[in-house]
């Protein structure tokens, strides 16, 4: 039971390193993407530095694009700070030192699967696997054992008591002699019937039986969450998997808009707060499609982590 209290424990801690390590990957996409956003607005700085001393940019329009720069200087930096916070997260899980220096190993890709087991082939893995069932079952067994040993108790024993002995007297004849005439051998039968403490050892059987009910209810308990536990997974999983599909639609469509109003916006056709309104948009759907496409990577590891697979994410 001890042995499957750490498996309990072992799989907690992966799950804990698998979505600490989810973080950090996607904090580090998010940092392409907002590096990649602020050179665009320094390219349009430089256009709108040009432009206004040119003439053909109003001053308002002109500090609007440098209040954007420094919004997305803002972003990157912020970034770049939880990229270190979920970095130090994951080496206080791994109990690395301070002072060690880590740096992840990137899978080659990270690819959203949409192929999902069938529930109840996975409830059914599960509890013939996972270590809190075993545990429960060894805990009904242990309740039974503690069951007999108290019925033991009550039991009459009978016991085999025996000795073999001789002696010797100096002066009483020769050595040997006096060993074998003097040889003893005693054996006899006791009878123990418990009277006394009949009444004490009935009452730890009985609570030895509503112990095995309790044992048995446990195991029942486990063994109903962890099928919840899989239901609501395989329920995140499923919604993960249709909000990566429609994020990743909006944020093709929103590169695509924000890709042509930054291109009209170079020769003048449209304002600066066009521009700004389908930037925020495109930023946003970014955000919207890095937090689905990762919910949806985790949630199918600990799905697959209920089956007993191992946490793959290569």
């Amino acid at each position: 039971m001890a042995d499957l209290s750490v498996q309990e424990s072992e799989n907690n801690i992966t799950l804990n390193i698998t979505q600490a390590y989810l973080n950090i990957l996607m904090n580090e996409e998010n940092l392409i993407s907002l590096e990649n956003v602020l050179k665009t607005t320094q390219t349009q700085l430089k256009q709108g530095d040009q432009l206004y001393k040119a003439g053909s940019l109003s001053k308002l329009n002109y500090l609007q694009i440098q209040s954007q720069v420094a919004q997305d200087q803002y972003n990157l930096t912020s970034a770049q700070n939880n990229l270190r916070t979920n970095i130090v997260n994951l080496k206080q899980i791994l109990q690395l030192p301070t002072n060690y220096d880590f740096q992840i190993v990137k899978p080659d890709s990270i690819i959203v699967d949409n192929q999902l087991k069938p529930l109840q082939d996975v409830q059914s893995l599960a509890q013939n696997q996972r270590p809190e069932v075993k545990y429960g079952e060894l805990n009904v067994e242990n309740s039974n054992t503690s069951l007999k040993m108290a019925q033991a108790s009550i039991q009459p024993t009978l016991s085999v008591v025996g000795n073999i002995s001789t002696n010797y007297s100096n002066g009483s004849g020769s050595y040997f002699n006096q060993l074998g005439n003097n040889f003893y051998m005693p054996i006899g039968l006791s009878l123990g019937i418990p009277l006394y403490n009949n009444r004490i050892y009935k009452t730890q059987i009985e609570k030895s039986k509503i112990a095995i009910e309790q044992a048995n209810l446990d195991l029942q308990n486990t063994k109903t969450v962890l099928n919840q536990q899989i239901e609501q997974s395989y329920i995140n999983l499923q919604n993960a998997v249709s909000q990566y599909d429609s994020a990743s639609k909006q944020m093709n469509i929103s590169k695509q808009s924000y890709d042509i109003v930054n291109a009209q916006m170079k020769i003048g056709s449209i304002d600066y707060v066009q521009l700004q309104q389908q930037r925020l948009l495109y930023i946003q759907s970014i955000q919207n499609y890095l937090q689905a496409k990762y919910t949806a990577v985790l949630n199918k590891q600990i799905y697959e982590f209920y089956a007993g697979n191992p946490i793959n994410l290569k």
